[in-house]
C-alpha cells in the first residue's frame, strides 16, 4: 500500500494519516490556505476564458492541417505558382489564422506579465516564502535538508483489487515535492503542513523497479530533459511526463508492509539518506 495514496471512493482516514508526527498550528494552516487562493485567483485572472483557449488550439490545428495539404499539393504539382491559382482561398484561410494565432500568443503573453509583474502580486509572493519559511520552522524541518519527489496515487477498488482513479485519467500519479531528512533514529519526509516519520529499522528494503507510468507536474528548477535530468530520458507532452522506473521504499507497521515510490532520478537520495543500496529489479 502506497501511503501517498487517497481512495476516491471512501470518506475517512487516509493512509497517510497513520505515519504522520506532527501538523502546522490552525493559525499558519489559514495563512497558507488564504495566500494559496490569492494566487489560484491570479492564474484564473492571467488565464483566457476557456472558449478562446478552444479557438486558438483549434486555430493551430487547422493552421497545421491546411499547411500539409499545401505543402502536399505543391509536392504533387511541382509547381507553386499553379497550387497558388487553384488554392488563393486556402492561401488567405492560412494568412488570417496565423494573425489570429500570432495575436493570441501575445495577448497571452501581455496577459500573464500584466498579473505577475504587478506589485501587488510580487508582494504576495514574498509574503508566502516568509510563510512558507515560518511553517517549516514550527514544524522542525531542517530548511537546508534535500527535496524529493514522492508519487502520489487515486485509486478505487473494483473487483477486489485496486486500480488507478486519477482525475481525468491523464496519469497515474501526481508528483509532491518534499523535504527529506533524519530525526531520532526515523527518517522524515514533511513539507510545509506535515511531517511524516518512518523509524530506520523498520524499513526493510529500497527497490529500484521496472515499469511505465505517467506522473503529472514537474517540481524541479532544471527542465526534465536537461542537465542532471537528461539521462533518465523522461518523455513528456508538456502536460504529463512519462517516465518506466522507480524507487519503492518498503516499510513495516503492525504486521503490515506499506510503500513509498520516487521517481527514479530522486531515488538515490532516498538510498543515501538511508544508508542502504537498492535492489535493482529492472533486468529481471
Amino acid at each position: 500500500m502506497n501511503i501517498f495514496s487517497r481512495n476516491t471512493e471512501v470518506d475517512g482516514e487516509e493512509v497517510i494519516e497513520r505515519f504522520i508526527d506532527r501538523k502546522i498550528s490552525d493559525e499558519k494552516g489559514k495563512k497558507l490556505t488564504e495566500e494559496g487562493n490569492y494566487f489560484d485567483n491570479a492564474n484564473r485572472k492571467a488565464r483566457f476564458p476557456f472558449i478562446l483557449d478552444i479557438l486558438f488550439f483549434i486555430a493551430i490545428a487547422a493552421f497545421i492541417m491546411i499547411a500539409f495539404g499545401i505543402i502536399n499539393k505543391v509536392i504533387q504539382d511541382r509547381t507553386f505558382n499553379i497550387v497558388l491559382n487553384q488554392s488563393l482561398v486556402l492561401f488567405i484561410i492560412e494568412g488570417v489564422l496565423l494573425v489570429f494565432i500570432i495575436c493570441m500568443f501575445v495577448l497571452k503573453r501581455v496577459k500573464v506579465k500584466k498579473v505577475v509583474n504587478s506589485d501587488e502580486y510580487k508582494n504576495k509572493i514574498d509574503q508566502y516564502r516568509t510563510i512558507e519559511k515560518e511553517c517549516l520552522e514550527e514544524l522542525n524541518i531542517p530548511l537546508d535538508s534535500p527535496h524529493v519527489d514522492v508519487l502520489f496515487s487515486f485509486y478505487k477498488i473494483k473487483d477486489n483489487r485496486m486500480v488507478n482513479a486519477f482525475p481525468s485519467g491523464v496519469a497515474d500519479y501526481a508528483v509532491f515535492n518534499l523535504n527529506i531528512f533524519k530525526e531520532d533514529n526515523c527518517l522524515c519526509l514533511g513539507d510545509f503542513t506535515i511531517v511524516v516519520k518512518i523509524p530506520l529499522n523498520s524499513i526493510k528494503t529500497i527497490q529500484l523497479e521496472s515499469a511505465k507510468y505517467r506522473f503529472y507536474g514537474w517540481n524541479k528548477d532544471i527542465p526534465y530533459n536537461k542537465g542532471e535530468y537528461a539521462k533518465y530520458k523522461i518523455k513528456s507532452n508538456n502536460l504529463v511526463y512519462k517516465m518506466d522506473k522507480y524507487y519503492s521504499l518498503e516499510f513495516e507497521k503492525g504486521n503490515k508492509t506499506y510503500e513509498i515510490f520516487f521517481p527514479e532520478y530522486d531515488g538515490q537520495i532516498v538510498c543515501d539518506l538511508v544508508g542502504m543500496s537498492p535492489i535493482d529489479n529492472t533486468s529481471k
